[in-house]
């Protein structure tokens, strides 16, 4: 039976242990890539961008979900909640407010809202962090559910922007040449975002 994040060291352990592997990997195929121009510095680092892309996305997407599993453990009621987190919970019925053109059917949604704020939490089975093509906005809406400030974390959307392109690019087989020098700037801000994501779980 695989570990589940029920308490706060838990929670921890399963995310310092996804993050090191991580690390560990892509620290060992960078340290592959010569640093002199040549085929195989070429090869290597396009194979490097898909990589450190699959982390990107990887690794914010398994903590997001972790640390909602987490909430799934905890025995409190809606409105314990900070706002971020009741909006997940509250969605599916908001949805339902927001697409019916019925005042009773309206009023009756909006009671059922009310009473659940004062309930133990119920959360939906599926988990509700999407990180396809995980470009800074969908990242910003990724950290307003899980409360981070994204200034925090000190990414320049560019960087991302710049990630996602350069991955798309290479994985769609188009040749796309990038420098040394650009790379190891994305990997080593990617790295350090993590690292700070990580952490403010």
């Amino acid at each position: 039976m695989s570990i589940q994040p029920r308490t706060p060291t838990l929670l921890n352990e399963m995310l310092d242990a996804d993050y090191a592997w991580r690390k560990q990997e892509l620290s060992f195929f960078k340290s592959l890539i010569p640093k002199e121009s040549s085929t195989a510095q070429k090869t290597l680092i396009r194979a490097g961008v898909v990589l450190l892309y699959a982390h990107w996305e990887g690794f914010i997407k398994e903590t997001a979900n972790t640390y909602y599993k987490f909430l799934t453990y905890q025995e409190h009621i809606t409105n314990e909640y900070q706002n971020n987190i009741i909006a997940i919970l509250l969605k599916s019925g908001l949805n339902d407010i927001v697409d019916n053109k019925r005042d009773s059917k309206e009023i009756k949604l909006i009671e059922n809202i009310l009473n659940q704020l004062n309930n133990k939490v119920n959360f939906p089975n599926i988990a509700p962090i999407k990180t396809s093509n995980l470009n800074y906005h969908v990242f910003e809406d990724v950290c307003a559910l899980t409360h981070i400030e994204i200034n925090q974390l000190e990414l320049p959307e560019r960087i991302v922007e710049d990630l996602l392109e350069q991955r798309n690019t290479i994985a769609h087989g188009h040749f796309l040449k990038v420098s040394f020098e650009d790379f190891e700037n994305i990997y080593k801000k990617i790295i350090d975002v993590l690292y700070k994501f990580k952490n403010e779980v």
